[in-house]
């Protein structure tokens, strides 16, 4: 099954200016959707939470600051980056399975901020050639993955 295009295939290059830590990702890159090319622009990734106003009090730690967004009684979402968006939604059964991966410039400081936010993350480990990561986990269990592309 073909996923891109001979012609448009993404890269990654590093990019001191980077807007989604220090990767840059062509938006222009076209993948075949049903045989047909189709630009992506936007990511929203979803964290489902069954205790609703305790998590986006745990979420605003998180990211430092309130929800960007209120959609709705149940679903407030946090801007990331350029185009890709974290929400966080109500829905009993499927709370605690989400995973979730942000890319940060620095990882060291921030597991340091988070720590003084009162979150906890996993221990910094190395992903082979990559780069590292950490991991936080919601009071649900949701996981939220922070990691840090080696520079090439």
């Amino acid at each position: 099954m073909e996923i891109f295009r001979e012609d448009a295939r993404p890269t990654i290059t590093v990019n001191a200016h980077g807007k989604i830590g220090n990767v840059a990702i062509p938006l222009a890159a076209r993948f075949l959707w049903q045989g047909a090319p189709m630009t992506m622009e936007t990511l929203f990734a979803a964290v489902a939470v069954e205790a609703f106003p305790g998590a986006v009090e745990w979420y605003a730690r998180l990211f430092g600051r309130a929800a960007d967004v209120v959609v709705a009684d149940n679903e407030v979402m946090w801007r990331v980056a350029d185009t890709a968006w974290l929400y966080v939604i109500e829905d009993a059964g499927r709370a605690g399975r989400s995973l979730v991966t942000i890319s940060v410039s620095d990882l060291d400081q921030a597991v340091a901020e988070l720590d003084a936010r009162g979150i906890r993350s996993g221990d910094i480990e190395t992903v082979g050639d990559a780069g590292r990561k950490a991991t936080v986990t919601d009071p649900e269990g949701n996981a939220i993955a922070l990691i840090q592309i080696a520079a090439t």
